[in-house]
């Protein structure tokens, strides 16, 4: 967890990764979640398009199913033994809701499925990881296979039940309502199990781990469908290094959604057929996949060509994003649920109409995403993998009233304090007096110096009667009148209790007040602060993991 500037502002929360890859349909970077009380432990991916949390159940695997099913779906062990699935039961914290169809949208067939639904606990991490748990969370049990991990989604749209009348937080709201993160926006790339080193996923909430990626300097507004914000043109698809050369997958410029619940990319028809025919793929009318024979898999792994897609409003060549992904991406296997063994394949799927254009979660292994609900925009760059030892580098987004604090700390940071500049005044003020004073008595000698030294010119000329006269007189009365009549009257004095006291006040009013940058200034130059932090999280997996190996070892 990174470090914030201030105890007012929370945050960015690390999502504790589970350096596990799970799978039927490739393998995964999965992230741990405990669920009901006391936790039940998940390894889960997450997804966009829902704010629930979705974890398979016991009825999900079957005496059909192998005995370790429950597993392969993404269960820890429970209270000394395997884990069936979610056991509500053994939840104190329970609340059932009923069964619903699941609420992930696009008409895809993945999404044609339902759930058993309540109310629970839902927290990221490990035990005693000191990452967040939420109480009265959205969870949903599932069964259908083509969902074979559990998810948790990233989504700030509230879930409703036969009415609108009682919406439930989504589970990054609640984060954010309670203060635990400093806005809704998150970073996320899928991670990359293809490569030397496997990378783990990396999914931070509040913010984004900047060591994760290549900036690329562009964003993309938000789709007007709150619930498809994730939308996107692309311009041009081409595979590099194939048996024919460099070659275009795509004759037009087609919209498509970035949606990580799936696994493929779905494309145009013909664009799926020249892929096939670039990298040697054989369609299987049964599973619907695009299979990859052993010849042409080794000569794919040898050759090892690209496919770079080209993101943009326009197709200008100056303006467009190149994402660029290394056949290791695509070179996937699908097993139980789809085959009986391990099957190579490539994950492209045809999609029957435009609303099914998706990229999936093969995309994002080699992509970081960075979704701004504030600014309601997203970010995609080319994805870096650094070596696990590498620190992370966390942004913070903040929210509009975080944002707010960070620049009222900054204006008091470079200007003083209401009672400094009070001190200053009073400084000021009296120092004035003082050398009003100063000048009084300058002023009053001179003219006393004066005064006397025409008495003495006249005496000298008319003897004793000036003398006399002086002498009969009350000379310190008319001194004392002339002193306090010229002390009254004095101008200088009056510019001092009023023009120069205005003057002041207008100055430091300007020199405070005019020099404070505006807000958006403010909060945009922090959005670009950097907080250099070490995932808090490791040490609790790397005992829990020896945990885990100590009980498999007795």
């Amino acid at each position: 967890m990174a470090n914030s500037t201030d105890s007012s502002i929370p945050s960015p929360v690390v999502f504790a990764n589970s350096l596990e890859f799970d799978g039927n349909d490739g393998l995964w970077s999965t992230f741990a979640v405990r669920v009901g009380t006391p936790a039940q432990l998940f390894r889960v991916i997450p997804i966009p398009s829902s704010g629930e949390t979705y974890i398979p159940i016991p009825e999900a695997c079957t005496t059909e199913d192998p005995s370790n099913c429950a597993a392969l779906r993404g269960a820890f062990d429970f209270d000394g033994f395997p884990s069936k699935g979610f056991d509500v039961n053994a939840s104190s914290t329970w609340s059932n809701i009923g069964t619903y169809g699941l609420d992930l949208g696009y008409g895809l067939d993945y999404y044609d499925a339902a759930g058993n639904y309540g109310l629970e606990t839902v927290g990221i991490g490990f035990p005693n990881s000191g990452l967040p748990s939420l109480s009265s969370q959205v969870v949903s049990g599932i069964v259908n296979k083509k969902l074979w991990l559990g998810m948790i989604g990233l989504s700030p749209v509230a879930s409703n039940f036969s009415d609108f009348e009682y919406p439930q937080r989504a589970f990054m709201t609640t984060l954010m309502d309670d203060g635990r993160i400093p806005s809704l926006s998150y970073g996320y790339t899928a991670g990359a199990s293809y490569r030397l080193q496997r990378v783990a996923g990396s999914l931070t909430i509040g913010g984004y781990d900047q060591s994760k990626f290549k900036p690329s300097n562009q964003a993309f507004p938000f789709d007007q469908d709150e619930t498809r914000p994730l939308g996107i043109n692309i311009q041009r698809i081409t595979a590099g290094n194939t048996w024919n050369g460099t070659r275009s997958m795509l004759d037009k410029e087609i919209y498509v959604q970035l949606d990580y619940t799936v696994p493929h990319l779905w494309l145009p028809e013909e664009t799926c057929d020249r892929l096939a025919k670039a990298f040697g793929l054989t369609y299987d009318n049964r599973t619907e996949l695009y299979r990859v024979n052993d010849t042409m898999h080794a000569r794919l792994q040898s050759t090892n060509p690209t496919i770079t897609i080209a993101f943009g409003a326009t197709d200008d060549p100056a303006a467009l994003l190149n994402i660029e992904l290394p056949y290791g991406a695509f070179d996937l296997q699908a097993s139980y649920g789809f085959y009986d063994n391990a099957t190579n394949y490539f994950p492209i799927k045809r999609a029957k109409n435009e609303t099914q254009y998706v990229l999936g979660r093969a995309f994002l292994q080699e992509a970081y995403l960075v979704v701004d609900y504030e600014r309601k925009n997203f970010s995609l760059h080319q994805a870096l993998h650094p070596a696990s030892n590498v620190k992370e580098d966390i942004v913070p987004i903040l929210n509009q009233k975080y944002s707010d604090i960070l620049a009222n700390q900054t204006a008091s940071k470079h200007h003083p304090s209401a009672q400094t500049r009070r001190g200053a005044i009073t400084g000021i003020t009296v120092g004035a007096i003082v050398g009003l004073l100063i000048l009084i008595i300058v002023n009053f000698t001179f003219v006393r110096w004066r005064r006397r030294s025409k008495a003495t010119k006249d005496g000298e000329k008319d003897g004793s009667r000036v003398s006399d006269s002086v002498e009969g007189s009350d000379g310190n009365s008319a001194e004392m009148h002339a002193h306090h009549l010229y002390e009254m009257h004095d101008p200088n004095y009056l510019e001092a209790g009023g023009t120069s006291r205005s003057e002041i006040d207008g100055i430091l009013r300007s020199e405070l007040m005019g020099s404070i940058p505006p807000n958006d200034e403010v909060v945009q130059n922090n959005t670009n602060v950097q907080e250099r932090t070490e995932n808090g999280s490791s040490g609790n997996v790397d005992n829990f993991q020896a945990e885990r190996r100590a009980e498999n070892g007795s």
